[in-house]
């Protein structure tokens, strides 16, 4: 009658589960290791918020950027609008201390799933790099690039744009498993 409850139970999930497997572990082991807490609200609030944000910024780049591409040497810009949105200037994106609450929701949610820490880890890496490109697009042209091909600003900004749509792929990937989307 126990192996029947918990064929049912890991059934309805979706689970398969071996009649072995069963008998290994604990009634109350076997039930929370099939169910998947919740994200706390808040927690979930910020993902999707930033989700959001990921998606305007990827679309609106060049506006929210305020690219004027112009010859070589007179391009203007905007990369610290863009590391504002990003998280990395100011504390109102709510990608400001994402990378914090994907691991604690990860945590409690999905300890053990490697794919997923990975995936974490991956967002962190991406996210960077699409900030540290809009901070070297700041400095570039000042610093004697303008006008060298691949080295000028709006080319470190292009670089941005795309880390950042590497970024929200990612994320989009992380919200689903998290199921906030």
């Amino acid at each position: 009658r126990v192996v029947f409850v918990f064929a049912l139970t890991f059934a309805a999930r979706g689970l398969e589960v071996s009649r072995s497997g069963v008998l290994q572990c604990s009634l109350v082991a076997c039930l929370g290791a099939g169910a998947a807490a919740a994200v706390a609200p808040e927690d979930a609030a910020q993902i999707s918020a930033s989700v959001a944000t990921l998606r305007d910024l990827t679309t609106n780049f060049e506006r929210i950027a305020k690219v004027k591409r112009g010859t070589a040497l007179d391009d203007s810009f905007d990369g610290d609008e863009v590391r504002r949105r990003l998280g990395f200037v100011g504390t109102s994106s709510p990608l400001y201390r994402l990378e914090s609450t994907l691991r604690r929701a990860l945590e409690e949610d999905h300890a053990d799933d490697v794919e997923l820490a990975e995936l974490r880890l991956e967002f962190g890496r991406s996210i960077q790099l699409a900030n540290d490109m809009a901070y070297s697009a700041i400095f570039s042209d000042p610093s004697g690039n303008a006008g060298k091909r691949g080295q000028r600003g709006v080319d470190y900004l292009d670089r941005s744009k795309a880390a950042a749509r590497e970024s929200l792929a990612i994320l989009e990937q992380l919200a689903a498993a998290l199921d906030v989307l």
